[in-house]
């Protein structure tokens, strides 16, 4: 008995030892910058799995961290492979003083796709209506919003997220960084679109090319 005791107490220290070591362990060389550390978390910039067992316990937490790192991969692969622009749809037309807007797909410079999954109409803002002629600037932004909303004890929290392409008319033309998509300038005069010009829209180039060659 004493002897199964000792086996178990022995078993435990190298259990302990292993696992100490392994959160305090670092790996330095003796001429260069890099450094290799076991602690969990990670640098910033660097790319962080789940390493899965069998019997784990999983947090809300774990299973962000999951979707966050097929997230943030996806929309590198996006910026650097593909780039960003306007990759198939989008068209504008003039709909009786609304602007109609077309379905289609894009992606932003942080690697963001924009899904408009079938046609959306956008009013004309008020200031339109005067009579002198004025420029509008037609954009496609993408955002998040909270849905599914449960109740969890006494407070009400939401189970998804939904990722969307958020349409806009400003007087402001959108910056160049690619954060926010320019879909047409509209000239507008006493409430009515005198002309919709996409010539200043950034399109992906190749992309729309293959899209229909897969579809055909």
């Amino acid at each position: 008995m004493r002897s199964a005791t000792f086996a178990c107490l022995a078993v435990d220290l190298v259990c302990w030892r292993y696992v100490s070591g392994r959160m305090q362990t670092r790996f330095r060389r003796q001429q260069g910058t890099t450094a290799v550390s076991d602690e969990l978390g990670s640098p910033a910039g660097l790319p962080v799995r789940m390493s899965f067992f069998e019997g784990q316990l999983l947090s809300a937490d774990d299973l962000r961290t999951e979707q966050d790192y097929h997230r943030q991969m996806r929309y590198l692969h996006n910026r650097l492979l593909h780039g960003w622009g306007i990759v198939d749809g989008y068209g504008v037309e003039d709909d009786g003083g609304t602007v109609l807007v077309g379905p289609g797909v894009a992606i932003d410079s942080l690697g963001h796709e924009l899904v408009l999954p079938e046609s959306a109409r956008i009013e004309l803002p008020p200031e339109a209506a005067v009579a002198e002629q004025t420029l509008w600037y037609l954009v496609a932004t993408w955002e998040e919003i909270s849905g599914a909303p449960v109740v969890v004890g006494e407070e009400v929290t939401f189970s998804r997220w939904i990722e969307r392409c958020a349409i806009s008319i400003s007087p402001i033309a959108p910056d160049d960084d690619g954060r926010a998509l320019l879909l047409a300038a509209l000239t507008v005069a006493t409430g009515n679109i005198a002309s919709i010009d996409t010539a200043g829209r950034r399109p992906l180039l190749g992309a729309s090319t293959v899209l229909h060659q897969t579809g055909s």
